[in-house]
């Protein structure tokens, strides 16, 4: 096994134009708001009929929409970590417990092999009189 790319996080940015339906006199996003996506500088990307029907009577209904502007959104995500496996297979390490689709080895989130589920897949179920009842379970 050796490693391809090690975890790491990605962001990006993205703007959306918000407009919040105004109530009793009062801006409020508890119900009705509209948001499109959008540049930065709130030009907004319309690229379904429905939304560009939304968007208009937004636009042409300021005594029932507060215009919000371009929104800007941060979004941070993980990049789990990519091996190649013995078998030449790369396998992105997502999960507790990551399994080769071509040749069954198991790796753990770190990259360390396992041993096969046959040989510690029963200390999971030991005890357990019924295997659908996972109330008795003690992870």
């Amino acid at each position: 096994m050796r490693i391809i790319n090690k975890e790491h996080f990605e962001s990006e940015v993205s703007y959306c134009r918000e407009f919040v339906p105004i109530i009793n006199g009062e801006a409020t996003k508890r119900e009705g708001w509209m948001s499109f996506d959008c540049d930065r500088n709130g030009k907004m990307f319309l690229k379904m009929p429905e939304q560009r029907k939304n968007a208009e009577y937004c636009l042409s209904h300021p005594d029932k929409y507060e215009d919000r502007g371009a929104v800007k959104t941060k979004h941070v995500y993980r990049i789990a970590t990519e091996i190649a496996c013995d078998c030449g297979t790369h396998i992105f390490l997502d999960r507790f417990t990551n399994e080769c689709p071509r040749c069954g080895k198991l790796y753990n989130s770190y990259g360390q092999e396992l041993e096969p589920y046959e040989k510690w897949a029963g200390e999971w179920n030991e005890g357990l009189e019924d295997a659908s009842d996972l109330s008795q379970a003690v992870l």
